[in-house]
């Protein structure tokens, strides 16, 4: 007998059982980043409503609105709210530069 518990005792391999597919909701959301004066960064969504953040760079507002992101889709899909999509998505300011984000809840 093996002491594996996914291998028979004839050495031939158990078949490791694989759970149902589960839905994940994903959400593509338009981030328009730019440095603001000084030395940090900001980021605002551009197809969800008054989703801004700041930081110390890049990395740390993407990181930022990730979480903000998630965290605003989660509340409004939990309470059976409308999420607030902008459409048409603001317009990217000459100092901004877009970044595409999916978000998986």
């Amino acid at each position: 007998m093996t002491d594996n518990p996914n291998q028979a005792s004839d050495s031939t391999p158990k078949p490791i059982p694989i759970s149902a597919a589960q839905e994940i909701p994903v959400y593509s959301c338009c981030v328009l980043v730019r440095k603001s004066e000084g030395s940090g960064y900001h980021a605002r969504v551009a197809n969800l409503a008054d989703i801004t953040v700041q930081g110390s760079s890049e990395r740390d507002v993407l990181q930022k609105i990730t979480t903000t992101i998630k965290s605003s889709l989660k509340n409004w899909v939990q309470s059976g709210g409308t999420i607030p999509w902008v459409d048409p998505p603001a317009e990217k300011l000459e100092s901004e530069q877009e970044r595409f984000l999916a978000i998986h809840l």
